[in-house]
This record gives structure tokens, sequence and C-alpha cells, in this order.
């Protein structure tokens, strides 16, 4: 390193004490300013994560009020559940009543038979009833000259 003569430090040697202790610093301050630049040169891309970050998250609260929405929905399934339980106790006696259902169709046709000849029967008894309708109807003219003759016989009231 060259050396000044002290004559051309004349002007410097009338600062103050503190300034030349500054004056001393200026390679730290450089090397400090050096590592700011370097340890800030990434808050550009951290700038665009953050801008990226608040625009996803703007819909945050519309996201909020659509929970709320599904959180009402949801309410309906607690007392839906007390419900499914009363319908699982009461599968038993479906079953019960899906048994007697596969009964059904053969008692059903037992029924139809017994339905047929039920109509027999009753055919019979309307044609005998037809029969002694017209016998009635016979006995009636037979018996009325008899009727004639009953109210001349003498005591009888006609």
């Amino acid at each position: 390193m060259a050396r000044l003569p002290i004559a051309a430090l004349g002007p410097l040697l009338d600062l103050p004490l503190d300034v030349l202790g500054a004056l001393r610093r200026i390679p730290e301050i450089a090397d400090n300013t050096r590592a700011m630049r370097e340890n800030t040169a990434t808050l550009g891309e951290v700038l665009d994560v953050l801008r990226t970050v608040a625009a996803s998250t703007s819909t945050l609260p519309q996201l909020v009020g659509e929970m709320q929405v599904v959180q009402r929905g949801l309410d309906v399934l607690e007392p839906m559940d007390g419900r499914m339980a009363s319908i699982e106790a009461a599968m038993p006696a479906v079953r019960d009543i899906q048994q007697d259902l596969k009964r059904l169709p053969a008692t059903l046709e037992g029924l139809e038979g017994q339905m047929s000849e039920l109509s027999g029967a009753l055919d019979r008894l309307m044609a005998t009833l037809a029969e002694l309708g017209t016998s009635v109807t016979t006995l009636g003219a037979g018996v009325e000259p008899l009727s004639r003759i009953a109210k001349r016989v003498p005591g009888q009231r006609g």
C-alpha cells in the first residue's frame, strides 16, 4: 500500500475523530450491503408467491359460508340415525311378514278352489230354489180349490 505524505492528509486531519472512525467501517458496510442484496434477492419471488396465496385464499369466506350450508344439511343426519335404528329394530317383524307374503299365493290358490266349490254350491242352491218356487206355485194352485171348499164348511170364517 502506498503512503501519502502527511501534508496531503491535511484536510483529513481536520475531520472529527467520529468521521474517521466511520470511514474505517466503510468496508464492513460494503460487505453488509452485499449480504443484504444477496439475502433480499428472492423477495420478488416471495412477493409473487404471496400474491398467489392471497388469490387462492380469497375464496375462503365463501367456502366458510358453503361449509355452514353443508353443516345445516348434515344436521338432519342425527334424527335420521334414530329413525334408521327404529327401522332396524323392526326388521325381524318385516322378515316375518315377508315369509307370510311368500305363502300368500298358495293360500290364495286354496281360497280360489274353495270359492269355486262355493260358487257351484250357490248355483245348485239357486236351481233348487227355482224348483222350490215352481213347486210352491203349483202347490198353491192345487190348494186353492181346497181353500174355497174349506171356506164353505159350516163354522169356518171366511
